[in-house]
């Protein structure tokens, strides 16, 4: 089995971007927390505080290494679960030192907090920290991922949350199978045996344990004096830790597997089991974050279930769990309801002891709850990771996509979103398992399965009753009239299409469909300029978009025919078309044009910026000009791409509404814009100009006088007014592209084509030869020249002949040869080397093989 160094995998994994690799320069302020191969640091790209652990160059082998990345790739799908210790990525210091980047816990393990903390834990805190565990353990479980290293040392405590770790550490990867370093953790299958593959089982087994020292406060085996080799044969034999002393303190920890079934509503449940599915005959226990079931059914099961499908908008609740502090990253929180059920029962009698009972301690709440709900929302959730950081053309992008995913059944557009947008792009959306939905598949597929009714929980709490009127912490129940399980507060709730509001229409996603943003701009041979027919890239960075909300006044005088027509075309910034290759020009169009101004009264709502680092071409576009520049006629061959990719690329893009008249052009008059949002400044400037009506893009009149209704009007479907910053559509492309097409279009003398040609048809007796040599490739112009020689049969120049071309046509051309000296060497035994020179833009050929940015001068 092939072993290399951990060091080379890593390079290997982070070129691959199997890793996320970060610059360590990111991180400040190391604090060296074990010896030195542990630090703490702040991590000022994210401002977080995070783990940098050294990576030791063991030597690992490639299977251990193909299972360990295809775990952390999993892991990726777990981001942000609460109980899952997140995983970062790498980083490399100054001296080749490699570090695994780790999710900070400020309290350390949980051995190291149990060891200082558990004499102020009660039951309910161990409760709760058990769960944390399980939580975390069901999550990797779900997506068949195997810790396969549960110990209390993987256990870390941040802020009371615990959270599984272990995974980025790298010593699943580099420790030997029969070493077990915490084998008081390990089930005796694996000591019984080295090569025992450990399976979700085994976690299960480890779990055990750990709840074991949850409960107790103490390492497991602690109190034993044997050696490590001594426990392990009596653990082969059956032993097991001793029962713990305050057992009978405890609360009844049993409780009963839940039946699982694929469709909730199916007709395999009845009515009870819907209730203990559900839960909904339990008292309800409100902590600080979160609301909960209690442990008994404080309500008898034969009362009334009424259950309803939710016709509804699903639910936004924004700036969950702020607490008023929104200096830190604020997430939102979506419900989708799919159905809505109502319960009304009978408390059981078993509540009169608690109802009248004025000092209740914290196991009967626990056992009953503080209080009951009659109405449940059952569904499932989304969150919105960071939503406050992101910028707003992403929330717009964001609001748009989720709305238009949920209702794809209903919805009449046919935007394939996945083709313009990846989700990396935008905002993270996550599961409340901590699933991240980071592709248009994964989440039409989590849609796919809420309608289906294949994950349903309870996720809303309403008509709230307390249990205890007397009960400290529930002094108005107004304020408990609706809950939501892990929402503690939040800013609005609103629907689904309010959250959305404008950016159904007024959004990056509805503009690319309208207005075609990834198609180029077509210059046909009459200078009318449209959308091409093919689209030329996508994004790869949310463009930048600027709020303008301006009026403006210009009045232009054209040059020339050409700038004439751009203009009608809303193109301003451009005077003529030199710079910009593969449009077919033609000379009438740069004449003079004279005797008329453009009267342009513009509102200028938004400016799209797309530079070139915010797209990339399609591959499709990437693949035929590849194709083009391998053809012996690039130039033929880009010409026909371009045609139909479009010619210019326009880098800034205003929209808003245009009005324009065309007048003649008093001698006197000159050119001018005015910004303003004073309409009477414009009507007074219209005046002036003896203007009376204007037309819009699509020809309607606009009076004068209707100019303030027009204006009230500007909001309302936006147009195109402005492609700026144009650049050649080929300059999208990467830059050795870009470079290969540069070099076609230099108008310099070149080496256009060589060859080798045999003379075995020549008649070594006589004095002069003459050689057609015929292209395989015709010319276009017989303006170029040849240069060559004859060459012996293993390549090496003969002096004793010379050789001169002429007589070129399209086709090829003629080599006059002769001898230069009285030679024995036979010429039908020699070949002629030649070359073509001329200029690539004459002749409309290009070999491929002789594009070396050679500049030939003769």
């Amino acid at each position: 089995m092939e072993k290399i160094f951990l060091k080379e995998w890593i390079d290997e994994r982070i070129n691959c971007r199997d890793i996320n690799y970060f610059d360590y320069e990111e991180f400040s302020n190391l604090e060296t927390l074990y010896r030195t191969s542990v630090k703490r640091a702040n991590w000022e790209n994210r401002k977080i505080t995070v783990v940098l652990k050294v990576l030791n160059n063991s030597i690992i082998t490639d299977n251990d290494l193909n299972e360990f990345i295809n775990k952390l790739k999993t892991l990726r799908m777990i981001y942000f679960h609460p109980n899952i210790n997140r995983f970062f990525g790498i980083a490399k210091d100054s001296n080749g030192n490699y570090f695994s980047v780790l999710e900070y816990a400020n309290k350390g393990s949980l051995r190291s907090y149990l060891k200082n903390k558990f004499n102020e834990l009660q039951w309910n805190d161990k409760v709760r920290m058990a769960l944390d565990i399980s939580h975390g353990l069901m999550c990797l479980h779900s997506k068949r991922i195997v810790h396969s290293d549960l110990h209390a040392y993987n256990i870390l405590v941040h802020n009371g949350r615990l959270a599984i770790a272990g995974f980025g550490s790298f010593e699943q990867a580099t420790k030997a199978k029969s070493e077990f370093k915490n084998m008081v953790y390990v089930e005796p299958q694996c000591l019984r045996n080295s090569i025992y593959k450990r399976d979700m089982r085994s976690d299960v087994y480890s779990l055990g344990v750990l709840l074991w020292e949850l409960t107790s406060g103490r390492p497991p085996f602690s109190n034993y004096s044997h050696d490590l080799a001594q426990i392990k044969n009596q653990l082969l034999n059956g032993l097991r830790e001793d029962q713990i002393e305050n057992y009978k303190e405890m609360p009844d920890l049993s409780s009963r597997t839940a039946k699982i079934v694929a469709e909730i509503f199916g007709s395999s449940l009845n009515k009870q089991q819907i209730i203990k599915r559900f839960k909904l005959n339990h008292g309800l226990i409100l902590t600080r974050d979160n609301i909960r079931p209690s442990k008994q059914a404080i309500i008898a099961e034969n009362g009334e279930l009424k259950i309803d499908l939710y016709e509804g908008q699903p639910l936004v609740y924004t700036y969950i769990n702020s607490e008023d502090n929104n200096d830190k990253p604020l997430d939102i929180c979506i419900i989708f309801p799919v159905a809505e059920m109502i319960y009304n029962g009978n408390l059981l009698d078993l509540l009169d002891s608690y109802s009248n009972c004025m000092d209740v301690d914290e196991v009967l709440h626990e056992l009953y709850g503080h209080f009951t709900a009659r109405k449940f929302l059952v569904g499932s959730r989304l969150f919105i990771k960071d939503f406050n950081l992101a910028a707003i053309t992403q929330i717009d992008i964001l609001k748009f996509y989720l709305y238009y995913v949920y209702h794809l059944s209903k919805c009449s557009t046919e935007i394939q979103f996945d083709v313009l947008f990846t989700l990396n792009l935008l905002p993270k959306i996550v599961t409340s398992d901590g699933e991240e939905l980071d592709t248009h598949e994964k989440l039409t597929r989590w849609m796919n399965n809420l309608h289906q009714k294949k994950m349903i929980d309870i996720i809303s709490y309403d008509n709230l009753t307390t249990l205890q009127h007397n009960t400290s912490s529930i002094s108005d129940l107004e304020d408990f009239n609706e809950k939501q399980p892990g929402i503690i507060d939040f800013k609005e709730k609103l629907n689904l299409k309010e959250w959305v509001g404008g950016a159904m229409h007024n959004n990056l996603v509805s503009w690319i469909k309208d207005f075609q943003l990834f198609q180029g701009l077509l210059v046909n041979k009459n200078y009318k300029i449209v959308n091409s027919r093919k689209i030329a890239c996508n994004f790869i960075k949310i463009p930048e978009i600027n709020l303008i909300d301006k009026f403006y006044l210009d009045v232009i005088k054209p040059i020339t025919k050409l700038e004439q027509r751009l203009i009608s075309h809303d193109i301003f910034s451009i005077k003529d078309l030199s710079s910009f290759p593969f449009i077919r020009s033609k000379s009438s169009n740069v004449k003079d044009y004279e005797g008329y101004n453009y009267i342009l009264v513009k509102y200028k709502k938004y400016e799209i910026l797309l530079n070139t680092d915010y797209v990339k071409p399609t591959k499709e576009f990437e693949q035929v000009i590849e194709e083009a520049l391998n053809s012996m006629r690039p130039l033929k061959a880009l010409q026909d791409i371009f045609n139909e990719y479009g010619h210019l690329f326009p880098q800034r893009i205003v929209l808003g509404k245009c009005l324009k008249n065309v007048v003649p052009n008093p001698s006197s008059s000159n050119a001018f814009g005015v910004a303003t949002n004073d309409v009477n400044e414009i009507l007074n400037l219209l005046n002036n100009l003896n203007i009376s009506s204007l037309l819009t893009q699509k020809g309607k009149i606009i009076e004068k006088k209707d100019l303030h209704n027009w204006i009230q009007n500007t909001d309302n479907h936006l147009e195109i007014i402005e492609f700026d910053n144009n650049i050649p559509l080929y300059k999208i492309l990467k830059v050795e592209q870009r470079e290969k097409i540069d070099d076609i279009l230099r108008n310099n003398s070149s080496i256009i084509m060589t060859g080798i040609t045999d003379l075995k048809d020549l008649n070594n007796n006589n004095v002069e030869h003459y050689k057609r040599i015929n292209l395989n490739t015709s010319l276009k112009s017989d303006d170029y020249e040849v240069f060559g020689s004859i060459i012996s049969e293993n390549n090496s120049k003969l002096e004793e002949f010379y050789v001169n071309f002429a007589l070129f046509d399209f086709n090829g051309f003629y080599a006059i040869i002769k001898k230069s000296k009285e030679t024995n060497i036979d010429v039908a035994n020699c070949n002629v080397f030649w070359m073509i020179i001329g200029k690539p833009s004459k002749l409309s050929v290009f070999s491929p093989k002789n594009r070396r940015n050679i500049i030939v001068k003769y």
